[in-house]
């Protein structure tokens, strides 16, 4: 058993069973939501890429896949970046997202993803805390349940 299935399992808030069957479109999202806690600074260090595709090949919606076919979902997610990054799109972008990850359950576990990545260096930097406020700000997420899904994150990542 990998890291991120350890930290689903044992997370009360991350909701390991809504990252199991998920539509292509969810799919993407949940792809999205991973590469903009990498790119959140601008640029992604090797590590961080590692820590992407580790993290990607633990979620059991993208077990099935081959690794040729998660490089394109990947890609094709990395690349609507460019829009959730673009000041201009990225209210609207990030509203999106919170649709397509359709239930509360399911943008909570994604929110749960990007935190593990935002401290996996053990430093959140601003660009990181940015992103992160624009996921709790879309998903809807309330305070309580945001600083319960950080302290968990937080606590994986420590071990």
């Amino acid at each position: 058993m990998g890291a991120v299935s350890t930290f689903l399992e044992q997370s009360p808030h991350a909701h390991p069973e809504e990252l199991v069957h998920l539509s292509e479109e969810q799919q993407e999202a949940v792809l999205e939501v991973i590469g903009l806690a990498v790119y959140a600074d601008g640029v992604a260090a090797v590590e961080e890429l590692e820590l992407m595709l580790d993290l990607v090949r633990e979620i059991p919606a993208f077990a099935h896949y081959t690794d040729h076919q998660l490089d394109g979902l990947l890609n094709r997610a990395l690349d609507r970046l460019r829009d959730i990054t673009n000041p201009d799109k990225a209210d609207a972008e990030y509203a999106e997202l919170s649709k397509r990850l359709s239930s509360q359950d399911l943008r909570e576990a994604a929110f749960g993803l990007a935190a593990v990545i935002c401290l996996a260096d053990g430093i959140v930097v601003h660009p990181e805390r940015d992103v992160l406020k624009r996921l709790i700000i879309a998903f809807g997420l309330d305070k309580a349940r945001v600083v319960e899904i950080v302290q968990e994150a937080r606590a994986f990542v420590v071990e």
